[in-house]
């Protein structure tokens, strides 16, 4: 898996090799979302104002239906990379909530297939399992998986037991079985034996334990993940934003990746939280070179984004 400006990547089952897109010096951001269906958003055109106004050149979209997936971001397809949210869950009410593929849980591969070969599916996820309570290595997900690893798609997967039920993350009426468990990282390790070359990004990652996480965090887990698996790499959405996080527990967390060499993971990410809160706790931090800076809000996720036409 390779970014957007990688031209060396040939995509496997690909009739032809998608043209790399042109490398952009402003910020990329890994984790950002397109929403439906009375859940807070901007359009494409806010979402770019936004981008503009904090030097990000190109956001990663999760989209959660085929027609966002299609619609969202007309015009504007220098600008994003887009990718497939699920399982998809249903509400209290039976209802899809927010998240649904043609009336099913999981996009339709052939069409996935299409679109990888067509150059427009750049990443799949995020992908939710604690929402829907669904394990990473349920038999239903397994073609997925093997998907991604076919068309060397990194795949952005949840992680950590959150959002809380009455944290105000969590939207109302989400979830009816929600299962925090199914947020722990060794859960994808059956597919890192399966696909090791395959490239997961750990979002949320660095939650230390919390009341609101039933006192138990996975940071010691996803650490010991980024080092059996070199082609793991993490984002620190929320966790980097939250007023109940510091920019001292953020920054300690960062440079502890530094000491252990694994900086050249950590990717940037907003999941719509406010851009330039984010980018100052970055800049902030004196412990890192200029270099290391530049890897995190750019060079990082450049290496994993495949090329498109």
């Amino acid at each position: 898996m390779r970014l957007l400006c990688l031209a060396t990547l040939a995509l496997a089952g690909c009739s032809t090799v998608p043209e790399p897109v042109a490398s952009t010096n402003g910020i990329i951001d890994a984790h950002r979302h397109a929403f439906e269906q009375g859940m807070p958003g901007d359009t494409a055109a806010q979402t770019t104002e936004r981008m503009d106004a904090h030097g990000i050149g190109i956001s990663a979209i999760h989209f959660a239906t085929r027609e966002t997936y299609e619609e969202w971001g007309r015009g504007y397809e220098d600008r994003f990379l887009k990718g497939v949210s699920f399982p998809c869950w249903r509400d209290g009410s039976g209802e899809w909530f927010a998240c649904q593929w043609d009336g099913a849980a999981y996009p339709d591969l052939e069409w996935l297939r299409d679109e990888a070969e067509a150059g427009r599916l750049t990443h799949l996820g995020e992908l939710g399992f604690v929402y829907a309570g669904t394990h990473p290595a349920d038999p239903e997900m397994m073609p997925y998986w093997d998907f991604a690893a076919e068309f060397d798609l990194p795949v952005m997967v949840h992680v950590n037991r959150g959002p809380p039920p009455d944290g105000g993350m969590r939207a109302r009426g989400c979830c009816p079985n929600f299962d925090s468990d199914m947020g722990h990282p060794d859960l994808l390790r059956p597919i890192l034996e399966r696909h090791p070359d395959l490239r997961i990004v750990l979002q949320h990652f660095g939650f230390p334990p919390m009341p609101m996480f039933d006192n138990i965090g996975y940071v010691e887990e996803s650490f010991a993940l980024l080092h059996d698996y070199p082609n793991v790499m993490v984002d620190m959405t929320a966790f980097q934003s939250v007023p109940f996080v510091s920019a001292e527990q953020h920054a300690a967390v960062v440079r502890r990746m530094q000491e252990e060499g694994l900086l050249d993971r950590l990717l940037f990410g907003t999941d719509g939280w406010p851009e330039a809160e984010i980018i100052a706790r970055y800049r902030a931090m004196d412990f890192l070179s200029d270099s290391e800076k530049r890897a995190i809000f750019h060079d990082n996720a450049q290496r994993i984004f495949p090329t498109r036409n």
